[in-house]
């Protein structure tokens, strides 16, 4: 795992309130590819306002579970999330694939204040940027 042991287990002793902090923080380093990345396609303009939409919800602390339920089943939808039978070959692709990963383990994390979903989420993050 590329999440470091000590980061990890201080994770997993957290309280809600710094998971979402931390979750967020991880989100907003990769809302830059996300968005680099898929600025240019016209047919991609929700799906970026949608992701920038929630990377703003997820830095309220009151943010409802609920409402991360709801922003799970739009993230589901998104391209980068869905089957394909060549896979990620393209670096574009793959680098999106991140930045939308980190967003849902962030949502998951937020709906269900798991700390192994705030690890899962640091991971993607790390993933990309190492």
């Amino acid at each position: 795992m590329v999440v470091d042991a000590a980061v990890a287990e201080s994770l997993r002793g957290s309280e809600r309130v710094r998971l979402a902090a931390f979750v967020a923080s991880c989100t907003e380093r990769m809302a830059q590819l996300f968005t680099g990345l898929r600025g240019g396609d016209a047919d991609r303009a929700e799906d970026i306002d949608l992701y920038l939409r929630i990377l703003d919800e997820l830095w309220d602390p009151s943010l409802a579970d609920d409402v991360c339920a709801a922003r799970m089943e739009a993230l589901e939808e998104f391209s980068e999330l869905q089957p394909s039978e060549e896979g990620l070959v393209d670096v574009a692709d793959i680098y999106a694939f991140y930045a939308v990963l980190c967003m849902r383990y962030a949502v998951l994390c937020r709906a269900n204040g798991e700390p192994e979903d705030a690890v899962r989420c640091a991971h993607a993050c790390l993933t990309a940027l190492g």
